[in-house]
């Protein structure tokens, strides 16, 4: 504890000071011992600590969270996962009974309720944070109070002792409400509060990429400019699946602007698969744009065989991916068609016309690998 605080203090990375805090914090141990008699053998013990070490770790709590109380730009996950242990003992100790080990678990309950109560504080006004709280304050009854922004509680799911199905559903009917309620707002208003949003969650440990994803998804049906809501989205170096459905929408809309937007996804490593796959799907995209997808089509084989094996790859794009003089691109082409793999097609993928070059790339790719091989 005092290393990583000193770290922290000479300015070490507080994410690094936080999670090896949370290491000697934890009312856990484990140890691994080899038995000199056979070397094959490893022996490893695990369980809770001591009665008396556990309430010292109490003074290793305080020192650890009065450290980090002032600042903000830390991760809450380790803490999350410490606690886990102080929430959840017989996670720890299956065995742990309450007419054996009753002084322990008292001692725990004291530990952890102190810390809870501590933490709830120090999560004033992180909603996100609160939302994952919230489940270790009703299991340890601690005496403290949270509030969870309503679009917090949104994208950041809580699953405790909940029906996930149930809760799936009515979540993505609130989605689609807000959906409704937001396509007219300006993009950048919307794309700056989700990312506020998803910024908050990822601090306190919640993964919120589906939640958005379905958001994004729902609203790229109903706004009017979907070529303005890719701009900004890459503007703002969002997630390419949240820029997907907004491109995929102003191409079948023929809406003016959007060969640019994906002239510009080419331009950025982490967009060009988008334009990977629009170039793939679609037979009349201009020179330009088809030339350069296809030049970066050698870094997506995977999409490639997808998109084949899905029988979404129109015959004119087929043709030049069975020709293309990556090897990697050709063989991915006729596998898709499930030439080399398990999976057969779900429609037909090659016209009788295409024959020809799915066997020149199946046969390059035989010697392909017969060369790895050799």
């Amino acid at each position: 504890m005092d290393a990583a605080i000193r770290w922290l203090n000479e300015g070490g990375d507080i994410d690094i000071a936080a999670s090896a805090s949370c290491i000697a914090v934890s009312p856990a141990y484990e140890a691994t011992t080899f038995d000199p008699g056979a070397g094959n053998t490893i022996t490893t013990t695990n369980g809770l600590l001591a009665l008396y070490e556990i309430g010292q770790l109490k003074s290793l709590w305080d020192k650890f969270l009065s450290t980090i109380a002032c600042r903000y730009d830390f991760s809450w996950d380790p803490i999350f996962r410490v606690l886990n242990s102080w929430a959840y003992p017989r996670t720890l100790l299956p065995s742990l009974k309450e007419e054996i080990h009753a002084d322990t678990r008292q001692a725990i309950t004291e530990v952890a309720v102190a810390v809870v109560e501590t933490l709830a504080r120090m999560a004033q006004n992180k909603s996100a944070v609160s939302q994952r709280l919230k489940a270790y304050i009703e299991v340890t009854g601690a005496n403290a109070d949270y509030q969870i922004n309503e679009l917090i509680a949104l994208f950041c799911p809580d699953t405790y002792r909940q029906d996930w199905r149930a809760s799936s559903k009515r979540r993505d009917r609130k989605l689609s409400k807000l959906a409704s309620k937001w396509h007219t707002r300006p993009p950048e208003q919307v794309v700056a509060e989700v990312t506020t949003i998803a910024q908050e969650a990822l601090q306190a440990g919640i993964r919120t990429y589906p939640w958005i994803e379905s958001f994004y998804g729902k609203l790229s049906r109903l706004v009017k400019n979907p070529v303005q809501w890719c701009r900004c989205l890459i503007h703002q170096n969002a997630s390419a699946e949240y820029v997907a459905p907004f491109l995929q929408r102003a191409v079948a809309d023929g809406k003016p602007g959007w060969p640019d937007v994906a002239l510009a996804c080419l331009e950025k490593p982490e967009f060009q698969s988008l334009t990977v796959r629009l170039a793939s799907e679609e037979p009349d995209l201009e020179p330009d744009l088809l030339s350069g997808a296809l030049a970066l089509v050698v870094h997506f084989p995977n999409n490639v065989e997808e998109l084949c094996r899905r029988g979404l790859v129109p015959a004119s794009v087929l043709r030049r991916l069975l020709k293309h003089e990556n090897c990697g691109v050709a063989i991915a082409a006729a596998k898709g068609g499930g030439e080399f793999g398990t999976e057969r097609p779900r429609t037909r993928v090659y016209p009788r016309s295409l024959a020809p070059c799915r066997d020149s790339a199946r046969h390059e790719g035989v010697v392909h690998r017969a060369s790895l091989q050799s």
